[in-house]
């Protein structure tokens, strides 16, 4: 089973939260929601408790699958980033499994040579995550301190190179599974920061041209930042979508 953390009473109402690219605590700002319902945090593999691991998508899919089997689709996936793709692409092949889905900033209408473009900055990037400095300073943006705190700047300093190309290298393209997203029985959500990449906004609107059930936006003043910097909006829109889904209102 993949490493997960969970908050709250599990006989509420599941929200599985798929964390971003490097930082399991992406949606730490939300985890005050399982006040009314039950919160689940899997490390995605490659990051976190799962750092030993590299990411692999087939694998990732396979253990979120197995996680939210036990919950008797009694859940939704709520995914940023990273996590979106994989939302989309689990709801997308695996519907049953769920009551719903939110995908915040997928990027997911791809091609190769977009792929290969994003893979250099971002394995430049990504020796800031061993500068503990400023990884501190990252952590308490997210909202993080104490333990919580630590934690962070060790997972950020245990991701590796190749897990870092394997997950921008994730195979995870909506125009490979178009008609899967679009057959999706229940009504889902995707949104991203007006300010994001034109190729997260692009995903945006080829998800609004598939699937008239998903519910779209651009957040004004937002970038690829939502659950960290906007989170008071992100969990009244998680509140009101888990009250219609599991409410009926």
């Amino acid at each position: 089973m993949i490493y997960y953390e969970e908050y709250g009473d599990a006989e509420n109402p599941t929200i599985i939260f798929l964390h971003g690219m490097n930082f399991p605590q992406t949606f730490y700002k939300s985890y005050c929601l399982a006040e009314k319902y039950h919160i689940v945090v899997p490390h995605i593999y490659g990051y976190g408790e799962e750092a030993d691991k590299t990411y692999n998508t087939t694998q990732v899919v396979d253990a979120i699958c197995e996680l939210a089997r036990q919950y008797d689709r009694n859940c939704i996936l709520v995914g940023f980033s990273l996590g979106a793709q994989l939302a989309l692409f689990i709801e997308s092949y695996f519907p049953e499994l769920f009551r719903g889905g939110i995908f915040i900033s997928a990027l997911v209408d791809k091609n190769e040579k977009m792929i290969k473009s994003l893979i250099k900055p971002n394995l430049m990037m990504s020796k800031t995550l061993k500068w503990k400095r400023f990884m501190h300073l990252q952590g308490k943006a997210f909202g993080l301190k104490g333990e919580d705190l630590e934690k962070f700047v060790r997972y950020a300093a245990s991701v590796t190179e190749e897990t870092i190309v394997a997950t921008i290298d994730n195979g995870i393209d909506i125009n490979e599974f178009a008609e899967k997203f679009m057959s999706i029985p229940y009504p889902t959500m995707s949104f991203c920061g007006i300010r994001e990449a034109a190729a997260v906004k692009n995903s945006l609107y080829r998800i609004t041209e598939l699937n008239g059930r998903c519910d779209t936006d651009l957040w004004d003043r937002a970038a690829h930042n939502i659950p960290m910097m906007f989170s008071d909006r992100l969990n009244k829109t998680i509140e009101t979508y888990m009250e219609s889904i599991f409410n009926g209102n």
